[in-house]
């Protein structure tokens, strides 16, 4: 943006008077001459030649007020290459997400979804487990699980995933089965990133949290998976990894009576990021989809 004291000369040059000057920048007459005076002082040249009938340049003004032109003039065109950037759904979006099987079957397919509609965004995926600060780090829009804490982000959920403590038969064939969470602690579990285990009641108000341990821990659901499925202890994984294995009865719930609460997931970002046309409509898209599967 060109300084006050140089729009305030363009304009006088523009119009041809200092009233005019004024009425155009909206300001008075006398505070345009000002801004004009101070202007030569800081150059320490003389723009215009002043006189009660007219105003003109200096040769050194008119050399001035040429490159001033240009300047605006470029400065313009690139405010309305960014309006019409922000108006198009073209350009980078940068995208931070938990990874595993949300990524692969629930959240991969939105967006290569979202790209054949829209061949001019590009976007770049990151599955990194470190928790993104996404006001702090170069990063438009975060998918997260769990409840979320931070009031000066916006919250869109996407979908609720349900966690199921499971095992195989042969397991529950061989060990018994727990009837209360307490009871975990006698059995082997298969643990994945978190070890303590938080219950409900599916019809009274008590809930229960069990800290487990066991012979295997990954952060692969996969590899817990398969060792549950093999008999070698009670595991707690999302439904994305043990919908297949219920349906075959390869897996059991273990709990009739005790369940642990879905995890809610939703997409996160401040709310400057959302006024870019591109952001937008990324961002419904994603909530569109999601209602619909």
């Amino acid at each position: 943006m060109l300084k006050p004291e140089i729009l305030a000369f363009l304009a006088v040059v523009k119009t041809g008077s200092f009233t005019r000057a004024a009425e155009q920048t909206k300001t008075s007459k006398s505070r345009v001459s000002q801004q004009v005076s101070s202007l030569e002082k800081t150059l320490g040249i003389t723009l215009l030649h002043r006189s009660t009938r007219k105003i003109r340049l200096t040769d050194a003004g008119d050399a001035y007020y040429s490159e001033c032109s240009r300047a605006a003039a470029i400065l313009e065109q690139a405010r309305k290459n960014l309006n019409e950037r922000q108006d198009q759904v073209a350009g980078l979006i940068r995208l931070n997400s938990v990874g595993g099987l949300f990524s692969e079957k629930m959240l991969a397919p939105a967006v290569i979804a979202f790209m054949k509609q829209y061949p001019q965004v590009e976007i770049q995926l990151d599955f990194s487990s470190a928790q993104v600060d996404v006001i702090a780090e170069s990063v438009d829009l975060v998918v997260r699980m769990g409840q979320l804490n931070n009031s000066s982000l916006i919250a869109r959920k996407l979908m609720e995933i349900k966690t199921d403590v499971v095992a195989s038969p042969a397991f529950i064939k061989k060990q018994g089965k727990p009837n209360h969470p307490q009871q975990l602690s006698q059995f082997n579990c298969l643990c994945g990133s978190i070890r303590k285990w938080h219950f409900q009641h599916k019809g009274l108000e008590k809930a229960q949290d069990v800290t487990v341990t066991g012979s295997l821990s990954s952060a692969n659901g996969h590899i817990l998976s398969m060792a549950a499925i093999e008999g070698l202890g009670i595991v707690r994984l999302n439904e994305l990894y043990t919908h297949q294995y219920l349906q075959t009865g390869q897996l059991i719930p273990v709990f009739e009576q005790w369940h642990i609460p879905a995890v809610p997931v939703s997409l996160i970002y401040p709310k400057v990021r959302y006024k870019t046309k591109r952001i937008q409509v990324f961002v419904d898209f994603l909530i569109d989809w999601f209602e619909n599967k």
